[in-house]
C-alpha cells in the first residue's frame, strides 16, 4: 500500500514532501480502520493498493454480475459462487474452480481472457502483470486480489471512491502496479535496491527498511512517485470505457511540479509508458548487463542458465549426440522418459522475434523450446513451451511456411510488448512441473 496526501497548495507539493511512515504488520482490519481514521483527519488523501481491482469484463457476463460493486459485494460476503459460500474464500482459494486455477491454467482459458485490457496496456519488458485468476506460483496476485476486493467493498462502504469506477472525491483509492513506478531495478537484489536509493532524502531507518526488502521497497517509492504526481489526481475522471474491469494508475507523461517561483523542479518528474525512475537517483549496477556479451556469448549463456534450471527440478542433463538437428540437450528424470530441448535466448527489447526451422523441429510430445529472456540489469527469465503448441498457431505462436520464397518454413515466437503476457502460461516452473 502507498500513500499520500493531494490537497496541497501548489509550491508545497513539489517541494516539501515527506515519508512520515514505512510500516507494516497490519492486518487487513486494521488496515481498514487505520485509512478510515486517516481519512477522518484528511478527507482528500489518496490510497495506492497493489492489487487487481477487478477481473476481466468477460467473466461478469458469465457470472451475470452486474459490475465491480457487486463483484466486491459477493466477495465481501464470500459467496461469489455456491459453493463459496459454503465453505467460505480461504478454503475456496485451495480448491478453486473455473476460471481461477492452482495446478495449471485451464485449456480453454486463453491468454487473451487471462487478462483486463489495463494489464495489457502496461505491460512492458520488466513490468508483466500476472492474471488474477491464476492462485498459485512466483508472483501471483490472485489470493491477494479476492481479499484485496473484499476491502475495496468496505473501504466503499466508509466513503472512499474508488478509481476509475466513479467520479473521485472525498478519500480516493486507486489501483497501482509498483513495477511501472520503481523503474527497472532488480528488486531481488538488496545491492540494487540500496543504490537505487542512496541519493533520496529520506529518514534513514525508512531507507535501511527499504534495503532489506522488496515489498517496503515498492511500498517507499511508489509513494514518492505518488507525491511527485499529486496535482494528477484532481484531474482524474470515471473512465467508463474501463469498466467493469478498471484501470491501473499510472503517473502522468510529463508531472513536472512546479517550484514556488514558478521554475521547474527537474527532481520532481515522473514518467508514463515505460518504466518510472525518479531522477537525481543512482543508477542501478553493472550486474546482468547483457549488453557486453556477444551473440556467441548470449547463446551460451542461455544454454548453461537452461541447463541448471533443469537441474534444480531434479532432471539428469545431457549433451546432444549429434548438434546438426536442432537439439542442444536431453533432459530425463524417470529412466523410460527423456525430452529434447532447443534453447533460444534473447535479448530485451532489440530481439523480438525467434523460430525454429520445421525440418529439424518437428512437433512431438518429448520436445521442448526453451526460452530465456535477457532485460538489461534484470535476471534472466526462462519459459518453456512444449513443442505440440505450435500445432494451434495464435498471436504469440506463429507458423511460417514462406511458399515460393526462399525461405525456409518455420516455427516463430513473436515477442512484441503486446504479446510478452502471453508468455505466462508457458512460465517455467508451471510448465516443467507437468513433465
Amino acid at each position: 500500500m502507498a500513500g499520500s496526501g493531494h490537497n496541497l497548495p501548489r509550491s508545497f507539493r513539489a517541494n516539501v514532501f515527506q515519508v512520515h511512515r514505512l510500516e507494516s504488520g497490519r492486518t487487513r482490519h486494521e488496515i481498514l480502520d487505520e485509512l478510515s481514521r486517516l481519512a477522518d483527519a484528511d478527507a482528500e488523501i489518496v490510497v495506492g493498493l497493489d492489487f487487481a481491482f477487478s477481473v476481466p469484463a468477460w467473466y461478469f457476463a458469465e457470472r451475470d454480475l452486474a459490475g465491480a460493486f457487486e463483484l466486491w459485494d459477493l466477495l465481501g460476503k464470500e459467496a461469489l459462487t455456491p459453493k463459496m459460500g459454503e465453505v467460505g474464500l480461504g478454503a475456496w482459494i485451495q480448491e478453486p474452480e473455473w476460471p481461477f486455477w492452482r495446478t495449471g491454467r485451464p485449456a480453454d482459458l486463453t491468454p487473451e481472457r487471462a487478462f483486463r485490457r489495463t494489464e495489457l496496456e502496461v505491460a512492458a519488458p520488466g513490468a508483466q502483470p500476472k492474471s488474477v485468476f491464476q492462485l498459485v506460483g512466483g508472483g501471483q496476485v490472485g489470493p491477494g486480489s479476492l481479499y484485496g476486493m473484499q476491502a475495496l467493498h468496505e473501504l466503499s462502504r466508509r466513503g472512499f471512491s474508488v478509481w476509475p469506477f466513479e467520479q473521485p472525491s472525498g478519500p480516493l483509492a486507486v489501483e497501482i502496479f509498483p513495477r511501472t513506478l520503481t523503474g527497472a531495478v532488480v528488486k531481488s537484489d538488496l545491492v540494487a535496491r540500496r543504490a537505487f536509493l542512496t541519493s533520496h532524502n529520506l529518514l534513514e531507518a525508512h531507507r535501511e527498511a527499504a534495503e532489506q526488502s522488496e515489498d517496503a521497497f515498492d511500498s517507499l517509492v511508489s509513494a514518492l512517485v505518488m507525491a511527485q504526481s499529486a496535482q494528477a489526481f484532481d484531474r482524474l475522471e470515471v473512465e467508463t470505457e474501463y469498466a467493469p474491469e478498471g484501470k491501473i494508475w499510472t503517473a502522468p507523461i510529463t508531472a513536472s511540479a512546479q517550484t514556488g517561483n514558478g521554475g521547474s523542479d527537474p527532481h520532481v518528474q515522473a514518467l508514463t509508458g515505460a518504466p518510472v525512475r525518479i531522477p537525481g537517483l543512482a543508477p542501478v549496477p553493472r550486474r546482468y548487463d547483457w549488453a557486453r556479451l556477444n551473440k556467441l556469448q548470449v547463446g551460451r549463456y542461455g544454454d548453461y542458465f537452461a541447463k541448471m534450471e533443469f537441474t534444480l527440478y531434479g532432471f539428469d542433463v545431457y549433451g546432444a549426440e549429434v548438434d546438426d538437428k536442432g537439439i542442444d540437450f536431453v533432459i530425463r528424470r524417470d529412466v523410460d522418459r527423456s525430452y529434447d530441448v532447443q534453447v533460444k535466448t534473447v535479448r530485451l527489447p532489440e530481439g523480438n522475434y525467434v523460430f525454429f526451422r520445421k525440418k529439424f523441429f518437428e512437433p512431438r510430445d518429448t520436445l521442448l523450446a526453451a526460452l530465456i529472456l535477457l532485460r538489461q540489469h534484470e535476471a534472466p527469465q526462462a519459459f518453456l513451451i512444449p513443442s505440440p503448441a505450435w500445432r494451434e498457431p495464435d498471436g504469440l505462436l506463429c507458423s511460417m511456411d514462406y511458399e515460393g520464397k526462399k525461405s525456409e518454413p518455420e516455427w516463430g515466437i513473436r515477442l512484441s510488448v503486446r504479446n510478452l503476457p502471453l508468455l505466462e502460461r508457458f512460465a517455467f516452473e508451471q510448465q516443467v512441473a507437468q513433465l
